[in-house]
């Protein structure tokens, strides 16, 4: 979405990652509820996820003005790598 709104409708890039957060969150707070209300999901589960993001989301905030911002994006690029080789080679482990 960033990348349609930047490149293709040469949005300012601090706008489109504006409009994809909301998008986002908006979709995945209307989905959660859905799954709710069909008991898919369990409130005592999500709630210490939610404060779990929220606070290392804030951490990780500050944490950003305080290093390099190149030493940022290699981090980054590191954890979008090992995270994508992860979800590719992952296997279902058997039950014992």
């Amino acid at each position: 979405m960033i990348l349609w709104l930047t490149l293709v409708l040469e949005m300012d890039a601090g706008t489109a990652r504006a409009i994809n957060l909301m998008f986002f969150i908006t979709a995945a707070g209307s989905v959660s509820f859905f799954r709710w209300r069909q008991g898919i999901l369990q409130i005592r589960v999500i709630i210490p996820a939610v404060i779990a993001g929220c606070i290392a989301a804030a951490a990780f905030s500050v944490l950003s003005h305080w290093i390099d911002q190149t030493l940022a994006k290699r981090l980054f690029g590191g954890l979008l790598l090992f995270t994508g080789l992860r979800e590719l080679f992952y296997r279902l482990r058997k039950a014992r």
